[in-house]
């Protein structure tokens, strides 16, 4: 048996959280200490089986540490070599995509896998929402353009994930998720080289990937002689020649850094119906915790986060909902710069931002915990409501 080669495992130490106005304005709460641990397994699998238990054992003994803080992350960091592991692609027009953009080629080296859990998100409702600047905004048509990072600037965009991480990127659907791991053929081998509890996102967790390669783009906006786009499930029905007119291979693949999150799924009987507390809980906490994390891994430089309708297609979230809650964790995240893909929604994106300066001037000391308890008692007023499933 052949196993991977893995670079470097961190057992690491808790992230930075504000628990309170007072820290939020004077200090963070932190614990620094990290072990470091190296090996190369290109072992026998007794060898292999020893040092995982190792491995387990410091995890469990660091996550009681954390436990006391009521903060819990998971602690492995995994840099990975994607052409180690198998894709599990079966349908047939994803593997002519592939293998047009791969053509026998890397599909990346190098993946730099985080997955960070919040267990107690009750540490947070006592900080102050609008402590921070409010991160500069700007409005983004079409869809992610997956912007180079530099040395001062690191972009990150979102990957609109399912509960099972890239949980369908080898079938015939073709949304968010799908389209992402397309361009990005590492992450479909990514998905079968993670460890199995990390790639499932629980509670308010949030996944990060660096340094994930770009092959190429597919156009599925622009409508085709039969006036289908290739987006969701039309992608499945169409022909090879109709994939190559929209697909572009790049001569030089690009570096991407992506952020899963998973919204609520919410299920069809509460259309129309004002949002409820448990979901704009789950909306906001997990929206900062990917924000807060990336800033922490982004090693002071400026951060710019590229995001849009997170889970208001199949989900059935709704995107007024969705802008005001992410752009209310990136403003008590301390992220720079938002580049917002509306898709269409610019009236619901321009409502969400006047709503949210509205709350600023009239309760500029409001918490975590009385906006979420404002939004929930003022949701049919605010028209925050759920919307249905749009079935890609």
């Amino acid at each position: 048996m052949n196993f991977p080669r893995i670079d470097r495992m961190d057992v690491s130490p808790v992230n930075a959280l504000q628990v309170s106005p007072q820290i939020i304005k004077n200090k963070r709460l932190q614990l620094n200490a990290q072990d470091t641990l190296f090996m190369q397994i290109n072992s026998s699998p007794s060898i292999a089986t020893i040092w995982n238990r190792f491995v387990s054992c410091l995890q469990k003994i660091w996550e009681g540490i954390l436990g006391c803080f009521g903060i819990k992350r998971s602690p492995a960091i995994f840099t990975l070599h994607p052409s180690a592991y198998p894709h599990q692609i079966t349908n047939p027009n994803k593997i002519f995509a592939y293998n047009h953009l791969v053509q026998g080629g890397s599909v990346g080296d190098h993946v730099i896998a985080r997955k960070f859990s919040l267990n107690d998100s009750d540490a947070l409702k006592s900080a102050t929402l609008f402590t921070k600047t409010s991160p500069l905004l700007k409005v983004i048509q079409g869809g992610f353009c997956y912007d180079t990072s530099t040395q001062d600037t690191i972009h990150w965009t979102a990957n609109f994930a399912d509960r099972h991480l890239f949980g369908f990127c080898e079938g015939p659907l073709l949304a968010q998720d799908e389209l992402q791991v397309l361009e990005h053929p590492a992450l479909a081998h990514i998905k079968g080289a993670l460890p199995s509890h990390a790639r499932q996102l629980d509670g308010y967790d949030a996944a990060l990937f660096q340094n994930i390669l770009r092959l190429g783009a597919l156009d599925t906006t622009t409508p085709l002689s039969n006036g289908n786009t290739l987006y969701g499930n039309n992608f499945a029905k169409a022909t090879q020649e109709q994939i190559l007119s929209r697909l572009k291979r790049f001569d030089i693949p690009t570096q991407s850094n992506i952020f899963a999150i998973a919204a609520p799924h919410i299920p069809s009987s509460l259309k129309n119906q004002p949002y409820q507390k448990k979901d704009l809980e789950t909306l906001f906490f997990t929206a900062y915790n990917a924000f807060h994390n990336i800033l922490e891994v982004s090693s002071g430089k400026k951060t710019v986060i590229h995001t849009g309708n997170w889970g208001a297609g199949a989900f059935g979230n709704d995107p007024k909902t969705v802008y005001l809650l992410q752009l209310a964790a990136a403003r008590l995240a301390g992220v720079d710069e938002v580049r917002m893909h509306p898709m269409g929604n610019q009236r619901e994106l321009n409502e969400a931002t006047q709503l949210l300066d509205a709350l600023e001037k009239q309760f500029p000391q409001m918490t975590i915990g009385q906006f979420i308890d404002h939004l929930t008692a003022n949701a049919a007023t605010y028209g925050l409501k759920y919307k249905e499933g749009n079935g890609t």
